[in-house]
């Protein structure tokens, strides 16, 4: 971690320095907490990528699919990147806590979520360019953000660990440590991925409009949301201005959590 970031997390009140550095999360999930990722969880990542409650989302059929090693690269680039919130792998407490080197396993991953700088390729393709030129002198605290790699292992599925992962990292993190705006956290699902749609909604993103597909036939259709915990926004003010509006369709109605 940059000198800053552990500054950061030095003084944070849930932040534990031993055995392993991790941050608990508060009750009544102090049962969890978010560790530092590093390439020894891929082989952990990979395996909750291919559980069929996981991979249907990612369009895989499994570690065979031809798309598999391509998809575990790119969301494995997001998790091994040099990210400014580092705490991004959800652990048991009890488990990290028992965490001593070889030959105590590994504790294993329950989760992960990461933060981003937008590669902007939600944006239409005849503004890509204008809007990276305008974005990439931007600092972290002005530039925009999105929230990637989110799995939980479907195991611990509707317990709200993830979104009280989510919403401490959030709250405890991206709010007052980047300080936003006038830069956005903004996320994205397929219509259709009800599971990703209810989590959003309920740490607080709003449906802004829909993705813009690079080029016909590329690429998926996508709904963009924008998180309102900084204040009330939608396609005003930020880089979706010219996306086109999202209309949900009946079979797209948000369930319950």
């Amino acid at each position: 971690m940059s000198p800053p970031v552990a500054q950061f997390f030095l003084n944070h009140p849930r932040y534990r320095s031993t055995p392993k550095p991790h941050l608990i999360l508060p009750e009544p999930f102090s049962a969890f907490c978010l560790t530092l990722y590093s390439s020894d969880d891929k082989d952990d990542h990979d395996r909750i990528m291919t559980l069929p409650g996981i991979s249907k989302y990612y369009g895989l059929t499994g570690r065979d699919d031809p798309k598999f090693e391509k998809t575990s690269g790119l969301v494995d680039g997001f998790m091994a990147a040099d990210h400014l919130f580092p705490f991004i792998v959800i652990r048991e407490t009890r488990l990290v806590e028992s965490w001593t080197d070889n030959p105590t396993p590994r504790p294993p991953m329950i989760g992960s979520l990461a933060f981003a700088r937008n590669p902007y390729h939600d944006v239409p393709a005849e503004i890509r360019d204008e809007v990276r030129e305008r974005e990439k002198g931007l600092s972290d605290q002005e530039g925009n953000w999105m929230a990637t790699a989110i799995v939980l292992d479907p195991v611990w599925k509707g317990k709200g660990i993830m979104a009280a992962a989510y919403s401490f990292a959030l709250n405890e993190w991206y709010l007052p440590h980047l300080s936003p705006p006038p830069g956005h956290m903004s996320a994205g699902w397929e219509p259709g991925n009800i599971p990703s749609q209810r989590l959003h909604e309920k740490v607080g993103f709003k449906v802004v409009c829909k993705r813009a597909v690079p080029k016909e036939g590329a690429g998926k259709p996508m709904i963009i949301a924008v998180w309102q915990g900084a204040g009330e926004i939608g396609k005003t003010g930020t880089i979706y201005e010219d996306n086109e509006d999202y209309v949900e369709d009946v079979d797209g109605a948000m369930g319950d959590t």
